[in-house]
């Protein structure tokens, strides 16, 4: 099963069974209950994205459940929506002037948008999924914060 399939699967809730053709191969994939581990996971866009683990971070660190804004893949390469930068208040997240622990890092990669995000973490680290790499934990600054485009704080919806 390829990680996309993996990550599906676990999202249902519901055994997976994957044919390959013409090949007749049958196996059962079975979903892994519980928390994911923040670090480590492969990137599958819409699952296991950096906006999933800002959603994860948030939920299993302060037991809030932040929503999520509908969108495709690439969204932010035509530069006619900035999904990030417009939705942070509705979410319950208000601008501040430095990094604290828990706070959301909003950055603009590669793209005429905010497209990226991150959870600022102690010890000037920051907790964050590229695509194309592991979810992980690296160091805030230079590259990241060249980039940054909003430092943000929940305060609630």
């Amino acid at each position: 099963p390829s990680a996309w399939d993996r990550a599906s699967c676990d999202h249902s809730g519901l055994p997976w069974y994957i044919l390959s053709w013409p090949e007749g191969d049958l196996r059962l994939l079975e979903p892994q209950a519980g928390p994911k581990p923040l670090k480590g996971r492969p990137y599958v866009y819409g699952l296991q994205d950096c906006y999933s683990i800002v959603q994860d971070w948030y939920r299993q660190e302060r037991g809030v459940e932040l929503g999520r804004v509908d969108t495709v893949d690439g969204w932010w390469k035509s530069g006619d929506q900035d999904v990030l930068l417009d939705n942070y208040r509705a979410m319950g997240f208000v601008e501040i002037d430095q990094p604290e622990h828990g706070a959301l890092l909003l950055m603009q990669v590669s793209a005429p948008v905010t497209n990226h995000c991150a959870v600022y973490l102690d010890g000037g680290e920051m907790l964050h999924h590229m695509p194309g790499a592991l979810s992980a934990c690296t160091p805030y600054g230079g590259y990241w914060q060249e980039r940054t485009r909003a430092i943000l704080r929940y305060v609630g919806e």
